[in-house]
């Protein structure tokens, strides 16, 4: 009897592992050549975009992201059109229907936002995010166009991953011997005065991060990868061991051509593949160092690995076919990138990354568990439901606390490696209780309507109460999408959600016995991890993460839905493609005006480059060059970063280079400039005369790009900035009022595009007290200084719980005292002065009551 029930059972699983994959192609009645074109095409743009993606982090460079919006908007175009003309059926309306309501209602909030430049942005980067789930789930059917996008998100991830643990191992630490060499790089890319123990915190803990601008993003990334490579692999290994495997009259052997033209390209592929990888490592480990030093590596890696690998693919095509040959390749690429993405989220140590991917896979596991192996232990209904409370359970299990170091300034070149007791530290997981207690009073405030897309960090301050953490995100997407678009956007985003899951377990349960159920349980299991990650982190928010969970998901539904199947004709579609046109023409026009602007404006690191390099040039090179002309030096890249013209330069002194090991030499006439080259300033006025020329462009390229989109609060700040600069470098004093009085209407307008944010109020009353201070006439100066006053006080109400914005207000309180004292009004004076007290007093409480709150938020008290 138990044999025979075993026998039964096996027979019940053998289709799956008998049958091949659906490699066919559909009958020619389903599908014609130009469609076949079409889809091939798409396939192989949305290839590209996934190997590209992850390398261009559109957090780290947003400029960037308008360029992938495009190409989607362009695919998106393509599908509308066949929509409209061609009256093609629309594949899953439910999810496209809640994804387009989800923006609609986004749009909606937006006409009432906080900030007008930041809604605007976040609903060209959403509308991108929906082109790219519509085209994919719109346009694959094939095997052929899964295997191109797949090939595409696997080799771009696989580079990833390994370039995340390199960067850790060998590049950081340099990056860490350059801060400490070069001061100034905190101020430039960090927005700070000097490195703080916070800095330091984040430049000296070892946690790989990629390309991403933080280690929990690219384990967000990661979270995606590690399952869906495990189930890949599995699906590869079982397809080539059953091509292997056949002997019937469908096997087919490759030709002694095809061997050899396979053995050949995958010979030619990895060799390039691998010598540029292993020239990278060489550079990052070695630097310096000649390749006869490590002989050994070079040959394994150039010489036997490829042949190898060319060898293996003969032997296999010529036995087995070039089907057999491709699933080979698979089978050896697919294993160690699930090893190589699990690594780089374990250097992540990102807590909230390990537990949704451990919850993500073992929910799917055991799903696939009860489908393959125990089809009747539970009702397929019940299943998912079943396995969902252990993974809640797994992301809810408590952690030990341990006592943390007090913070420290210093840089430590090897860094600090993460201990087993710092990722039981919930320190990190207090904070996020702080954002997220913060989010919900947001959310009272504005429950039907939202702050607007995008405007969490602007309204933030408002709601944080004192103890509370800082932050620009909620660390939980969908509270911050509550917060910013009501109550309707995200009961709509949610709603798409749930409709994927609950759509996706289905399709998993049907196919039970399919060929796909592994590569399709991998995708599933990578999705739904990552919904998980968003419950902890801005995963949502980051476009380049965004982007490849999307691209997934519809990966997944195109794939489960299997080939074209003829339909009626919905009475919808043509208008629908109508909206779908007109809404990509809007989103291509206002990204085109964005990103025309931000491209002449720069980024803000630019910008502060260009500042610190006037500031040098203006006020620091003559003092340097009075005191000591060896010691007027700055690098070449910055003084090129204001003044691009090297004869200008050459105007203000010499370019000299330094030489590992050797003296510093001038660079002679015709030699090429080096990368770390620097310029000795020899002529302190032409070198002043000639950044005050640069700073003149670059004032009117800023107020160029600020014409095309006048919007952007912090391109009004860097004007004002500008302006500011000026008049503290005019000549007389009619001059220095004058910018004076342009530095004040820039912040004005600065504060008028985001009336919400704090220190927009803080820039406005500066530019007001520095004006005050060269007024001639009393009035006007005293009318300058109590106006600034209020626009400090108000900053106070827009930011109530921040030390440093309560001690600003009451130093100028203070100030504008004495002021008032020096002029006879005692009385007056010393009200303000004892107002500035009180105002200090709060600030001191602040301060007390944040730092207990942390050292017990990290086990010190």
């Amino acid at each position: 009897m138990k044999q025979r029930k075993h026998k039964k059972r096996r027979a019940a699983i053998a289709p799956e592992s008998a049958s091949l994959p659906d490699t066919t192609t559909p009958p020619a009645s389903q599908t014609l050549p130009q469609d076949d074109a079409a889809e091939l095409m798409t396939a192989l743009v949305l290839g590209g975009l996934a190997l590209l993606r992850p390398w261009y982090d559109g957090t780290t460079l947003p400029l960037i992201n308008d360029y992938f919006i495009w190409v989607q908007a362009g695919l998106f175009a393509l599908v509308s059109a066949r929509l409209l003309v061609r009256r093609e059926p629309l594949r899953f309306p439910l999810l496209i229907t809640l994804f387009a309501a989800f923006i609609g209602i986004a749009f909606l909030t937006a006409l009432d936002t906080a900030q007008y430049n930041n809604s605007y942005r976040a609903l060209i980067v959403w509308s991108g995010h929906f082109f790219l789930f519509a085209v994919a789930a719109q346009t694959l059917r094939r095997p052929r166009s899964f295997a191109i996008v797949l090939t595409g998100f696997v080799a771009g991830a696989f580079a990833e991953a390994v370039f995340s643990v390199l960067h850790l191992k060998y590049y950081i630490p340099l990056v860490r011997e350059r801060v400490q060499m070069d001061p100034s790089l905190v101020q430039r890319y960090f927005s700070a005065a000097e490195l703080n123990p916070e800095i330091a915190r984040r430049l000296n803990t070892n946690r790989a991060f990629g390309t991403f601008l933080f280690p929990n993003a690219l384990a967000g990334y990661m979270v995606l990868c590690v399952p869906f490579a495990l189930g890949a692999a599995v699906y590869s290994l079982r397809t080539l061991r059953t091509l292997v495997r056949r002997t019937d009259e469908a096997a087919v052997k490759g030709s002694p051509t095809q061997a050899t033209a396979a053995g050949v390209v995958s010979w030619a592929l990895t060799f390039v593949i691998a010598y540029t990888a292993h020239s990278f490592f060489y550079a990052m480990a070695y630097r310096d160092a000649p390749m006869s030093a490590h002989w050994l590596q070079w040959t394994l890696s150039t010489g036997v690995f490829p042949l190898a690998a060319g060898t293996t693919l003969y032997l296999v095509t010529k036995k087995h076919g070039q089907l057999a040959s491709l699933w080979t390749v698979a089978a050896c690429v697919l294993p160690p990138f699930a090893v190589a993405a699990f690594l780089a989220l374990f250097y992540s140590f990102s807590r909230g990354g390990m537990l949704a991917f451990l919850a993500g896979t073992a929910f799917t596991g055991g799903l696939l568990f009860v489908l393959l192996r125990k089809p009747r232990l539970l009702p397929a209904r019940w299943a998912a439901v079943a396995l969902f409370v252990p993974a809640c359970a797994l992301l809810s299990a408590p952690m030990h606390s341990r006592a943390a170091t007090p913070p420290s300034s210093e840089l430590v070149t090897e860094g600090v490696d993460m201990t087993v007791e710092e990722l039981a530290n919930p320190a990190t997981m207090l904070l996020r209780t702080t954002y997220w207690r913060t989010a919900l009073y947001m959310i009272a405030d504005n429950f039907w309507t939202g702050v607007g897309p995008g405007n969490f960090g602007v309204m933030y301050p408002r709601y944080k109460y004192v103890t509370a953490g800082e932050t620009k995100h909620a660390h939980n997407d969908y509270l911050q999408l509550f917060a910013e678009n009501g109550v309707f956007g995200v009961l709509a985003f949610c709603a798409f959600w749930t409709v994927f899951v609950l759509g996706a377990l289905r399709r998993l349960i049907l196919m039970r016995t399919a060929p796909r159920l592994w590569l399709l349980a991998g995708l599933f299991a990578g999705v739904f991890a990552f919904l998980l990650h968003a419950v902890v982190d801005f995963d949502f928010f980051n476009p380049s993460l965004a982007t490849a969970a999307f691209l997934l998901a519809a990966l997944f539904c195109a794939a489960a839905d299997g080939p074209a199947r003829p339909g009626p004709v919905r009475a919808y579609l043509r208008p629908m493609a109508v909206v779908f046109l007109v809404w990509i023409a809007v989103v291509v026009a206002a990204s085109l005006r964005v990103h025309r602007a931000d491209a002449l404006a720069g980024s803000e690191p630019e910008f502060r480059t260009r500042l610190l390099t006037a500031q040098f040039f203006v006020f620091q090179a003559p003092k340097q060059h009075a005191e000591n002309p060896q010691s007027a030096n700055i690098p070449l890249s910055d003084a090129i970063a204001l003044i691009p013209d090297l004869e200008a330069l050459e105007q203000c002194g010499s370019f000299w280079v330094a030489e590992p090991g050797k003296t510093p030499r001038k660079l002679g006439p015709h030699e090429p400039l080096w990368p770390d080259a620097f310029l000795k300033v020899t002529n302190p006025e032409a070198a002043r005369e000639t950044a005050l020329t640069g700073v003149n462009e670059a004032l009117a390229r800023l107020e160029e790009a600020d014409a095309i989109f006048p919007h952007d609060p912090i391109r009004a700040v860097h004007l004002s900035t500008w302006c500011d600069f000026l008049s503290e470098a005019a000549p007389s004093h009619d001059k220095r009022l004058e910018w004076c009085n342009e530095a004040v209407g820039w912040a004005r307008e600065a504060l008028e595009r985001s009336p919400n944010e704090a220190w927009f109020h803080e820039q406005y009353a500066a530019t007001l007290w520095s004006r005050a201070q060269i007024a001639r006439k009393p009035e006007a100066r005293f009318e300058d200084l109590f106006k600034s006053i209020e626009h400090y006080e108000k900053s106070t109400a827009l930011f109530p719980s921040s030390a440093v914005v309560w001690d600003n207000y009451a130093q100028k309180l203070r100030q504008l005292g004495d002021i008032l004292i020096q002029s006879g009004e005692i009385q007056k004076g010393e009200a303000f002065r004892t107002k500035a007290e009180e105002m200090a007093k709060r600030a001191k409480e602040i301060r007390i009551a944040d730092r207990q709150a942390n050292r017990r938020r990290v086990g010190l008290e």
